[in-house]
């Protein structure tokens, strides 16, 4: 599972590089705490296992916050738009 793996390099790598988009940079300790408290934000708005997420995102880096939340709190699919 990917949320799985996210938690993984988070606690083996923590100050690694996860995600670069232009200047800014980040670690895999940051990634993944920004997607829990993410994923903790869908399960109190109500979103349940199996519901799908709709996420409309200009190009960057957030995306990524966005899929591993939607992984970690058993989403069954996500669609992204983007321009």
């Amino acid at each position: 599972m990917i949320g799985y793996q996210l938690s993984i390099n988070a606690a083996r790598f923590p100050s690694r590089r996860a995600v670069t988009f232009g200047a800014r940079r980040t670690s895999y300790a940051v990634l993944n705490e920004r997607t829990c408290r993410l994923t903790n934000g869908f399960v109190k708005a109500g979103c349940h296992r199996g519901d799908r997420i709709a996420v409309l995102l200009h190009n960057c880096d957030r995306f990524f916050e966005v899929l591993f939340a939607a992984a970690k709190s058993g989403r069954s699919s996500f669609q992204s738009i983007s321009d």
